[in-house]
Parts: C-alpha cells; sequence; structure tokens
C-alpha cells in the first residue's frame, strides 16, 4: 500500500511563516522596551546619586567642590567611600582643597561608612536571629 501526502498548502503555509514572524517581532520589541526602561531606570538612579553627593557637599560646606569631584568620577557618596588614603590624598590635591575643606570631607567620608557600618551590623543582627528561631524550632 502506498501512502497519499496531500500536498502542503501553500497559504497556510505563508499565514504560519508570517504569525511566528509577527511574534518574534512582538518578543523583540518587548525585549528593547524593557531594555529601554532598566536604562532609565540606571541612569534616574544615577542622577539621584549624584544629586545624594551634591546636597550631602552642600550640607557641609563643600558645594564648591561637587562638579569637580563628579568630573573625576565620584559620582555617589558611597563611591567616595571606597576611596583609599591615596586615592583620598590625590583628589583632595588636585582639588586645592584646604586643611578645613579636607577634615569636611572627611567627616562626609566617615558618616557614609558609619551608616554603611551599621546596616551591615544590623543584617547580621536580623540572620543571627532569625538562626536563634530556625534552631530553637527544631529542639522542641
Amino acid at each position: 500500500t502506498q501512502l497519499s501526502r496531500t500536498p502542503p498548502d501553500p497559504v497556510k503555509a505563508e499565514q504560519e511563516k508570517k504569525a511566528i514572524e509577527a511574534k518574534e517581532e512582538a518578543a523583540a520589541k518587548e525585549a528593547l522596551m524593557k531594555e529601554t526602561e532598566a536604562k532609565k531606570a540606571r541612569a534616574k538612579e544615577a542622577t539621584a546619586q549624584k544629586e545624594e553627593l551634591r546636597e550631602r557637599l552642600t550640607q557641609l560646606g563643600l558645594s564648591q567642590f561637587a562638579d569637580a569631584i563628579v568630573n573625576e568620577g565620584y559620582d555617589s557618596v558611597e563611591m567616595l567611600a571606597e576611596m583609599d588614603d591615596h586615592e583620598f590624598k590625590e583628589l583632595t590635591r588636585k582639588l586645592r582643597m584646604g586643611g578645613g575643606h579636607v577634615k569636611k570631607l572627611k567627616k562626609l567620608l566617615c558618616s557614609s561608612e558609619e551608616k554603611s557600618f551599621k546596616t551591615i551590623r544590623s543584617s547580621f543582627s536580623s540572620l543571627s536571629n532569625l538562626r536563634s528561631s530556625f534552631s530553637s524550632s527544631f529542639k522542641r
């Protein structure tokens, strides 16, 4: 016996091909939209961090150095706080900061480091409490 095959319907095949292409195009557009939104969110966050840095510098009377600090690539308080001693000295020298300005900038960095330390300490405390709670539930 010989199997008879119906030849493929060219119209139906073309419709299926167009449907697949439309789905792929929609998926590509959605991916591009998500990527664009993510870029916008990162840019918004970076702007917010720069503004926070500028505000903190202004509060300490260092607003005249804000643009120069950002131009050096330090665009957040956290980034400044990550400087080592050499980088700190180099930055303050390059910006020609006076001794009082240097002390004020150190104050900003110390307050930022203290804030980070408190956050880390709080996280460890929460983990410790969770561990105690978890282990005590098995002792019952």
